[in-house]
C-alpha cells in the first residue's frame, strides 16, 4: 500500500498484544497514520515481541510498558484485549491521571459497543468500537490481505469520523452500524465464519458414517463448497440454491432424515433447521420463476398450473417433515 501518511500523525498507545493488537498498529504505522507512543503487556517478552513486529522505533524502554502506572498520555488508545477484559481495563485506565478529554479510545470487539468504555467516556474521552471482518490468524499475511476488509464502526460522532479516516487509510471498507444491533451483527459474522466450519464438519461426519474417509471427504466437498460460495457471491442465495428442496423432492428429504436418525441422530435438529431456511429460499425462487415477465416483456407463463400445484404440495410435505420433532425419537 502506498504511503498516505499525514504530516504530524497522532500518537497511539496499544493495550494488549494479541494478533489483532499487533497487526492493526503495524498497518497504521506503515500507512503513516500514527506514531506508536507505548505498547502495554504485563509480560515483558510479549511486549518486546509485539514492539519488534509493529516497528516505528517502539522497542525503547519508554515505549514498552508492563505496568499501567507507567502509561503516558496519547492521542489514540487501542484496547486490544479479550471482550471480558475491556470494561475492567477501561476502569483501570480511568483511574490514571491522564488528559482523557484529549484522547480517543476504541476497541475491536465484535459484540461489545462503545458503552463498554463508559469509565473513560466519563473522564471526557471520545469512545468507539470498530470490528474488522477479517481473520488475524497470521499477522504477517494480514499485512497484505487486510485491504478490502469491512470495518464496522459505532460510537461517538467525533471518534467515528477519526476512525473512518484511519481505517480507510489502511484499506478498510467502513460500515457504520447501530450500537444496539452489534449482538445481531456479531451473530451473523459468527454464523458466516465459525458456524460454516461446523457445517462442513457435519458434512464430513455424515460422509464418515457413509464409509468415506475424512481426507477423501474433504477432497469430495471442496469443489462443491467453493462453487456454491462463488455462486452466492456472484448473485445471491436465491440464485445459488440447487438440490432436492428446490425440486420439491420430499422422498429424498425423508430418506435423509431417516438415515441421519439412524447414523448420527444428534445432527437431526441442525439438518431440520437449515432445511426450513432452505424452504424459505426455495419458495422465493419458485415464486419468481412463476411470475414476472420475460426478457421480451411478455408475461412469464411459468410452469403449468398442475405442475405448480404439485410442487406446492411437495413443499408442504417437506416442511412438515422438517418440522416433525418426533423423527429423532426412538
Amino acid at each position: 500500500m502506498a504511503d498516505t501518511g499525514v504530516i504530524n500523525p497522532p500518537t497511539l498507545t496499544v493495550i494488549g498484544t494479541g494478533k489483532l493488537g499487533i497487526t492493526l498498529p503495524r498497518l497504521m504505522v506503515d500507512a503513516g497514520q500514527v506514531r506508536v507512543r507505548q505498547i502495554f503487556n504485563p509480560n515483558l517478552q510479549s511486549a518486546l515481541k509485539a514492539a519488534h513486529f509493529i516497528g516505528d522505533g517502539s522497542t525503547g524502554p519508554d515505549h514498552v510498558v508492563t505496568e499501567l502506572d507507567h502509561l503516558a498520555a496519547a492521542d489514540l488508545w487501542l484496547l486490544a484485549v479479550p471482550d471480558s477484559q475491556i470494561e475492567p481495563v477501561a476502569a483501570d485506565l480511568g483511574e490514571l491521571a491522564l488528559p482523557w478529554d484529549r484522547s480517543m479510545v476504541f476497541h475491536c470487539s465484535g459484540i461489545l459497543g462503545a458503552r463498554s468504555l463508559k469509565a473513560l467516556a466519563t473522564r471526557g474521552a471520545c469512545t468507539a468500537s470498530v470490528h474488522p471482518a477479517h481473520s488475524f490468524a497470521d499477522p504477517r499475511r494480514s499485512l497484505s490481505s487486510f485491504a478490502g476488509s469491512f470495518c464496522s464502526i459505532e460510537g461517538d460522532p467525533k471518534a467515528i469520523a477519526l476512525l473512518i479516516n484511519l481505517f480507510e487509510a489502511i484499506g478498510g471498507r467502513v460500515l457504520i452500524i447501530n450500537s444496539d444491533a452489534k449482538p445481531l451483527y456479531h451473530g451473523a459474522m459468527t454464523v458466516a465464519s465459525n458456524h460454516l466450519v461446523a457445517l462442513l464438519e457435519s458434512s464430513l461426519r455424515l460422509l464418515e458414517a457413509a464409509g468415506i474417509e475424512r481426507d477423501t471427504g474433504l477432497q469430495l466437498i471442496a469443489p462443491l463448497v467453493r462453487q456454491t460460495a462463488d455462486n452466492v457471491f456472484a448473485a445471491d442465495t436465491t440464485d445459488a440454491l440447487t438440490g432436492p428442496i428446490l425440486r420439491g423432492d420430499a422422498d429424498t428429504i425423508d430418506q435423509h432424515l431417516q438415515s441421519i436418525r439412524t447414523a448420527i441422530p444428534e445432527m437431526l435438529p441442525g439438518y431440520q433447521a437449515l432445511g426450513l431456511i432452505t424452504c424459505d429460499i426455495a419458495t422465493v425462487r419458485q415464486a419468481r420463476q412463476d411470475t414476472g415477465t420475460t426478457e421480451s416483456g411478455r408475461p412469464r407463463t411459468g410452469k403449468p398450473l398442475r405442475q405448480q400445484e404439485k410442487l406446492q404440495q411437495d413443499m408442504i410435505r417437506i416442511e412438515a417433515l422438517l418440522r416433525d420433532s418426533s423423527i429423532g425419537r426412538e
